[in-house]
């Protein structure tokens, strides 16, 4: 089989047993040229001869160089005329994939893509666990981070008040008062209030607390002392009204009595402290 190169021009043998069905891919031996090769002869053998008929027909050497070989100075007659070169097909590396396998492998992903994407909006748990235990094996999945939960979360904080208190031992006394209304939907217990005392420039000067629920009268932030005081003020079940257990939508009022607190003190924030959160009755 006489097969022609398609950029230089040059003829050359191919051994027919190495034309596959679909054709090959094959270099020029000249100009290292790669191009396609179906099964097409150039010229039909000569059944009297026995030789082919491209070995017998005189070639004008310089009619059939491309001009642009003849300025380079390529010699002809490697190319062209009785003297045809053998040439064979290109590496098994260089062939290149049928089209119509791409096509086919690329509409089996997107089926797959579309079908995953589907089954994690159906099911939404399966999909987060599964994006979590991939995420071990795959560093570029992270995980989503959970959103720290307060521990006032749920809890209301209105009416807050501060006045001051003149005691007959202690001097003055800071007294914060407010109410906490429960609005997480679950029974809470040993709900703890803070007080944080701050100078002008926001710069810490301390932290009281005290439980919700407990509660002193006028009477006795003027009488009482520091120890007993204290001492009606450290239970945290609650004294006016109960802070054992506090049902959803309940309001619990609370006090924090500061003594003695340090210089400079300009603005209190409120919060609460620690709480329980019951499990529900059954």
């Amino acid at each position: 089989m006489i097969i022609q190169c398609r950029q230089c021009s040059a003829k050359f043998r191919f051994d027919d047993a190495l034309m596959r069905p679909e054709g090959v891919w094959v270099r020029c031996g000249l100009c290292q040229y790669e191009f396609y090769q179906g099964r097409s002869f150039a010229a039909p053998s000569d059944p009297q001869s026995g030789m082919s008929d491209i070995e017998e027909i005189p070639i004008n050497h310089e009619a059939d160089v491309p001009p642009a070989l003849l300025q380079e100075g390529v010699p002809a007659e490697p190319m062209i005329g009785n003297k045809i070169e053998d040439i064979r097909p290109v590496a098994d590396s260089r062939k290149r994939s049928s089209p119509g396998r791409l096509r086919i492998l690329f509409y089996a992903l997107a089926l797959v893509v579309i079908l995953a994407g589907a089954g994690f909006l159906v099911f939404p748990e399966i999909a987060q666990q599964v994006i979590d235990e991939g995420s071990a094996y795959l560093p570029w999945i992270e995980k989503e981070t959970p959103k720290p939960v307060s521990v006032g979360d749920g809890i209301r904080i209105e009416g807050v008040k501060q006045r001051f208190v003149t005691n007959a031992v202690m001097g003055n006394l800071r007294v914060v008062e407010g109410v906490v209304f429960n609005e997480t939907g679950r029974h809470l217990g040993r709900l703890q209030m803070k007080v944080t005392l701050v100078d002008a420039r926001n710069n810490w000067l301390g932290e009281k607390r005290a439980y919700a629920g407990r509660m002193l009268s006028d009477e006795e932030l003027t009488a009482l002392s520091g120890e007993d005081m204290n001492r009606r003020m450290a239970g945290p079940e609650g004294s006016e009204a109960s802070n054992d257990r506090i049902l959803p939508g309940v309001s619990v009022p609370f006090m924090i009595v500061w003594a003695a607190e340090p210089p400079g003190g300009a603005k209190t924030f409120v919060a609460v402290a620690a709480v329980d959160r019951l499990p529900e009755p059954q």
